[in-house]
């Protein structure tokens, strides 16, 4: 990338769309930002295309200690998709700017993945408590009848194309890929120490 957002980025997220590689970024205020300063280090979720360095968009808002950030395509329009621990999920089209509330978490979330399942984009969302949920992005509705509970607490989701399952990286150093509609493990490996 050319041109990076200066300060630190607390949760980045990559999307191939139209020959381009679009980058989000969401960014909490840091010590030199709390005085309410507008400058690369503002709180705020950005849109970037990663080829150019070109900043394509960006929503100065508040962001908490733990963001993280999806992108997703909605209509063939990128959106940019914002967790904030309890607060409701956000969505910015990064064209237009325009913004909606997605769903209300149901309990504090830690990561989130949109991908695609039976031809909707699908919104996972990982909990502190260690659950699973997912909703469909455009209806803001479940996507499915349950949410899946994972045994220890997970510290990364992935979604693969395949099926639906997640893939976590756990506190007892195991990656465990499990069903989403059972929570049933389909494989573990275990690696050298916690992740």
């Amino acid at each position: 990338m050319s041109r990076v957002p200066t300060g630190e980025v607390d949760a980045v997220a990559a999307l191939w769309h139209d020959g381009q590689v679009l980058v989000a970024t969401a960014n909490r205020a840091h010590d030199e930002c709390r005085a309410g300063e507008t400058h690369d280090c503002a709180p705020a979720v950005r849109g970037w295309d990663a080829r150019s360095g070109n900043l394509l968009r960006t929503i100065l808002r508040a962001v908490g200690d733990d963001p993280a950030v999806a992108l997703a395509l909605l209509d063939g329009r990128p959106q940019a998709l914002l967790a904030d621990w309890t607060e409701p999920i956000r969505r910015w089209d990064l064209d237009t700017g325009e913004s909606a509330e997605v769903v209300q978490p149901g309990e504090p979330v830690v990561d989130l993945v949109v991908d695609e399942v039976d031809g909707r984009a699908t919104l996972l969302l990982r909990g502190f408590r260690g659950t699973v949920e997912w909703w469909d992005v455009a209806a803001a509705e479940p996507g499915r009848e349950s949410s899946a509970e994972l045994l220890g607490y997970p510290h990364s989701l992935a979604h693969l194309d395949s099926d639906l399952v997640t893939v976590t990286g756990e506190s007892d150093g195991r990656v465990v890929v499990r069903d989403v509609r059972t929570g049933e493990v389909r494989c573990a490996v275990t690696v050298a120490g916690p992740l």
